[in-house]
């Protein structure tokens, strides 16, 4: 008899440990069959705050100025939506409310910094990664 967990592969499960050991066992083939699962702490990725507090640093700014409308804040406003995005496993509605864009720009912003950063954008974000890489060890 097919039950609905027969499809599920290569997915994440997410719960408590006693949900994450019932998926399992309704899933399980055999020994042979090797099973992931990731737990909701490593899906967790950095919080908003610290990426907002390392990119004011970095730029000499309060992670609140990064609302404002001047060419100053542009370039700190994209690398931060840019990392919230990447590493703060974050929605680009949740990231404009923090930087003060609409969602649309907030992608828009994401594309640039992917697809066409400048050289100070790349430097920056260079820095700021291993900066916090070594935050989430």
């Amino acid at each position: 008899m097919r039950t609905p967990w027969d499809d599920v592969r290569g997915q994440a499960v997410m719960g408590s440990q006693e949900f994450i050991e019932e998926i399992l066992s309704r899933n399980a083939v055999g020994k042979e069959k090797k099973t992931q699962v990731v737990r909701r702490r490593e899906l967790m990725g950095i919080s908003p705050e610290a990426i907002m507090a390392a990119v004011g640093k970095y730029y000499d700014i309060e992670p609140q100025e990064m609302k404002g409308r001047g060419q100053r804040y542009t370039e700190p406003r994209y690398v931060a939506s840019y990392l919230m995005r990447r590493h703060g496993m974050l929605g680009l509605r949740e990231i404009g409310e923090r930087v003060g864009l609409h969602l649309s720009a907030v992608g828009n912003a994401v594309q640039r910094v992917t697809e066409r950063p400048t050289r100070t954008m790349a430097r920056s974000l260079k820095d700021l990664e291993s900066l916090i890489k070594n935050q989430e060890s």
